[in-house]
């Protein structure tokens, strides 16, 4: 009976979105296009308040708008230290971004250690072209994809093998913004850019949020916004015009275009093609941002039906108790929904045999376990002091300092371990640089490859760590080589890092899979935002992979175990477990 009533719901639920849809359209099948007639420049400035990841963090900044138009644009110039800046984030090397105007044509050249990358703003082909944008957004020290971010925080425990890395550039990208309907705007003076233009380009492609609400403009690392949230939603709500709504919907499309990984695996090729196809175009052009806010939901947990696609946040244009209404009523996807449901039933299998919580590092006769559900990492700790016993509770969370503990535990003098399990059964992804530094210690070197989809660009980089803290990165820095049997509990839950890790252990032959197949997820994260003040979290073009054969392949469709487990209740049961190691040739 439960059964038939939860159907019945999801029915429900699904003619209630079509009705939505069929309630708020405009005529169905409309194309993006700039009109062709030229419009006129009368550019007037206001003067807004900018928060920068806190509110403690505030400047003045100024937006500017067309005439009577409600479409935001920056002037161009200004945005130019703020580029500098976001590329200054983590980036210990010295650069320069220069910027040169001739005729109808801005330039910035960004010149590193890399060399010279463009990008080019063309105001009379109303067209933006990146040379290389792998290259513009490149950090030093990461790969030309650069899946790794963040690595600089710890970059004495890493060494690259300078001698078997190597990146392959990819296409250059001409974004004809005419197809898209948005204007690059210029005046006898200046040359403008529209807000959300500049977000979709600039901050998405840095991993950080930039989003306006009409008065203040926030940029944000987290989809939640922290501190900043009550003040974006405190906006005087207002109805959008015609321009505005075809606007939002054509920076959608640019966004999703630009920065969606997976366009290929859900045939997609463009997203104005599938919006039409799905009808979400009638609800993303009502001039109430709430129908923005359904139809990303409905795209994100329906149709994407990926764990790395979240919504962040709706608009803050949006009635708060209408979006919670409303949003209840959608569907799910089905492999969400399962994947979740794997999860839940692995917690409750993992309380029962662990009530007072797994440890993170555990040894049972002559076998260690170390377990952790997130690739953690923690900038304020010390990562260059070895932990020790009294650490233990608190390492769970951090798994570079996890690995420091486990791997100088395992090999301590008179150690008795003969069987090292690292247990991702419940782990759903992370920092992608911590899953590089597990990867060096079980196997002596990390290969960690990467492609954008959008570009081509190809990466592949390999590294050793320094797992006890001596400076040199040798033998004694990992348990391979040592006679250790080393072994990786999955399940279906195992999703992004928690995938691509044992995806590596397995092509490696030297990890053993016990459990199930892995739950995919091989895009590295990143944000973005709409034009109506949506917040949402994708799947990015940096997909990870393995390479074999000099080929590179992605691990979306997850690892294979080579010992499969069917009573996956059994997995948390350490001295059972044991059994079952012994008997794996």
């Amino acid at each position: 009976m439960k059964k038939r009533k939860s159907m019945f719901v999801r029915c429900v639920a699904l003619m209630l979105v079509l009705a939505l849809i069929i309630a708020l359209s405009p005529d169905a099948g409309e194309q993006v296009q700039a009109k062709t007639t030229k419009a006129t420049v009368s550019m007037k400035s206001k003067s807004v308040t900018k928060y920068t990841l806190s509110l403690a963090n505030v400047e003045k900044d100024k937006v500017y708008y067309n005439g009577n138009s409600d479409i935001p644009y920056f002037e161009l110039s200004s945005r130019l230290e703020e580029v500098k800046g976001l590329q200054k984030d983590g980036n210990p090397t010295k650069f320069s971004i220069s910027s040169k105007v001739k005729g109808s044509k801005v330039t910035w050249t960004k010149t590193s250690v890399y060399g010279s990358n463009r990008v080019i703003f063309d105001y009379k082909k109303n067209t933006i072209t990146f040379d290389d944008i792998n290259a513009f957004f490149r950090r030093e020290g990461l790969s030309l994809v650069g899946a790794e971010g963040g690595i600089q925080a710890v970059s004495d425990l890493f060494q690259s093998d300078e001698k078997s890395n190597y990146s392959r550039h990819g296409s250059r990208i001409v974004i004809n913004l005419n197809k898209y309907g948005i204007k690059l705007l210029k005046d006898k003076k200046s040359f403008y850019i529209p807000v959300q233009t500049y977000a979709d380009l600039f901050f998405s492609n840095s991993g950080i949020i930039q989003v306006f609400n009409g008065e203040s403009l926030f940029i944000s690392n987290n989809t939640q916004l922290g501190d900043m949230k009550e003040k974006y939603n405190s906006a005087k709500k207002r109805k959008f015009s015609k321009e505005f709504v075809d606007f939002n919907y054509g920076e959608l499309c640019l966004l999703y275009d630009c920065q969606y990984g997976l366009k290929e695996s859900h045939d997609i090729k463009s997203f104005d093609e599938f919006f039409n196809d799905t009808g979400l175009v009638n609800l993303i052009k009502n001039q109430d941002s709430l129908g923005t806010d359904l139809a990303l939901n409905t795209m994100i947990n329906l149709y994407f039906d990926d764990l790395h696609c979240a919504f962040g946040l709706p608009s803050w244009n949006t009635d708060s108790e209408e979006y919670e209404k409303s949003v209840t009523t959608l569907p799910q996807g089905a492999y969400r929904t399962r994947t979740m449901g794997i999860m839940n039933e692995l917690t409750s299998y993992r309380q029962k045999q662990v009530p007072n919580g797994i440890p993170a590092y555990q040894e049972v006769e002559d076998t260690a376990y170390i377990t952790f559900d997130e690739f953690g990492f923690d900038p304020a700790a010390d990562h260059k002091v070895l932990p020790t016993d009294a650490d233990l509770p608190t390492l769970g969370t951090d798994t570079i300092r996890l690995v420091q503990y486990a791997v100088n535990k395992i090999t301590r003098a008179g150690s008795p371990i003969k069987n090292v399990v690292v247990d991702l059964s419940l782990n759903g992804g992370g920092v992608v640089f911590t899953g590089a530094y597990l990867l060096a210690a079980f196997l002596g070197t990390s290969s960690m490859a990467s492609k954008d989809m959008i570009t081509g660009a190809q990466s592949m980089t390999n590294y050793k760590v320094d797992t006890n803290l001596d400076g040199v990165f040798d033998e004694k820095d990992t348990l391979a080589n040592r006679g250790l049997n080393l072994f990786c509990f999955t399940s279906g839950f195992s999703y992004s890092c928690g995938n691509m890790v044992p995806a590596v252990f397995k092509d490696s032959g030297k990890v053993t899979l016990v459990g199930r197949t892995t739950g995919g997820g091989s895009c590295a994260v990143s944000y973005g935002s709409t034009a109506s003040g949506s917040i949402v979290q994708t799947s990015s073009p940096k997909r990870f992979s393995f390479s074999k054969n000099g080929g590179f392949y992605d691990v979306d469709r997850g690892a294979e175990p080579d010992v499969f487990i069917k009573d996956m209740s059994k997995l948390y049961d350490r001295k059972y477990m044991n059994t079952v190691l012994a008997k794996i040739d």
